[in-house]
């Protein structure tokens, strides 16, 4: 998704409509790039899923019927 949007910003093309992804050019010239929330779903064994979704220093998990918050910055091994 953020390749796409990379892409027509470099290309200087304003898209048609908005886009799911976001131009990550800035963070590899200024290393400045906008803050946003990353999610992500994982199929675990024994059809378990996992889903987590991580902004900024939070990050939060469902793992199967276990919910979890971790503050990264104070926990960066999630325990």
């Amino acid at each position: 998704m953020d390749i796409t949007a990379a892409a027509l910003a470099a290309a200087g093309i304003v898209p048609d409509s908005p886009l799911d992804g976001i131009d990550l050019a800035p963070l590899l010239t200024r290393n400045d790039a906008p803050e946003r929330a990353f999610c992500w779903r994982i199929r675990r064994p024994k059809e378990r899923m996992q889903w987590a979704i991580r902004r900024g220093p939070w990050k939060y998990l469902r793992d199967g019927e276990i919910d979890m918050l971790y503050h990264l910055g104070d926990d960066p091994g999630e325990t």
